[in-house]
């Protein structure tokens, strides 16, 4: 502490309380410009290294994106071959040659699936999505997508039954179909040979109720958040007894967003899964200007 004063104030006292009050001030004063000076060197520093890591991802969804647009036009063109060759434009065809071709055209179909659902979840990363409502019959919608699935059952003997109910509904009629085909070949991929697939659709209140459940391998309780990442398998190892990369369900989840629904897994290991998602009525137009104008819209594109 500064040296007490006992009279009137001399030039030594001025000088040491002056220097006490410079120490006092000034020590402090110094580190914390320094410890200030450090922290905004590593903003900088932070914000840099975030920047580029946007970048890097907007690069990596460009990439993605061009590439699998780009393997649509081959693929067509490989299933388009196949179907010739098995109708016998290039001469007829032998039994074991038109069962080569519907092979062959099954896995472009495959493929194509495949392209079309990492295409979708490039476009719905990085909010490109538009919600596109319409209205339409239920019934009609989820007799499409059933018969559109058959490819995928390959030569699994599968039950796969509807329950839907006569319901006319309005939302985008693309998004919803693109999730119901994901939950539907997931169940389908997961379910073996002599299982069932069962696929219910109504409205509960303002609200379409959809549900996918099969007799599959079931999924653990600790694994059923980390199937809707991307590229996350819970068949791992060389030996992988189901195919796939892991965009399924990591699809369905984003594009269940984009429609401001949920969606809810029951599983039990050894017993099957079921999937259900609720979606609610499209905003109204007021609805969705005053979500664009906060910036908080996202929006689909049409593959």
């Amino acid at each position: 502490t500064a040296p007490p004063l006992t009279g009137p104030m001399s030039t030594w006292h001025l000088i040491v309380v002056m220097g006490y009050a410079a120490f006092a001030i000034g020590v402090p004063t110094f580190f914390t410009t320094r410890i200030l000076r450090k922290l905004r060197d590593r903003e900088a520093a932070l914000e840099a290294r975030t920047a580029e890591l946007i970048d890097a991802g907007k690069q990596k969804s460009v990439f993605l994106a061009s590439v699998t647009h780009e393997l649509r036009t081959p693929i067509h063109g490989v299933s388009g071959l196949a179907e010739l060759i098995a109708s016998g434009v290039y001469g007829p065809p032998t039994e074991r040659q038109r069962q080569a071709a519907q092979s062959i055209k099954q896995s472009a179909q495959s493929l194509l699936h495949l392209v079309d659902d990492l295409l979708a979840l490039v476009r719905a990363e990085v909010g490109r999505v538009e919600i596109q409502a319409t209205t339409f019959a239920l019934r009609e919608l989820v007799e499409q997508v059933t018969a559109s699935v058959g490819w995928m059952l390959g030569t699994k003997q599968l039950t796969l039954a509807t329950d839907v109910a006569d319901a006319i509904v309005t939302t985008d009629r693309r998004l919803v179909s693109h999730v119901l085909v994901n939950l539907v070949a997931n169940a389908a991929k997961f379910t073996p040979t002599g299982g069932r697939v069962d696929v219910r659709a109504h409205v509960a209140g303002d609200r379409l109720v959809l549900t996918v459940a099969d007799t599959g391998v079931g999924i653990a309780a600790e694994d059923q958040q980390a199937i809707f990442e991307a590229f996350r398998q819970l068949d791992r190892g060389d030996e992988r007894a189901y195919g796939g990369v892991g965009l399924g369900l990591a699809l369905v989840k984003r594009l269940v967003d984009a429609l401001g629904g949920t969606i809810a897994v029951v599983s039990a290991v050894g017993v099957g899964s079921t999937f259900t998602v609720e979606l609610p009525p499209p905003p109204s137009r007021g609805a969705a200007d005053d979500v664009e104008l906060a910036g908080q819209r996202q929006t689909v594109e049409s593959a």
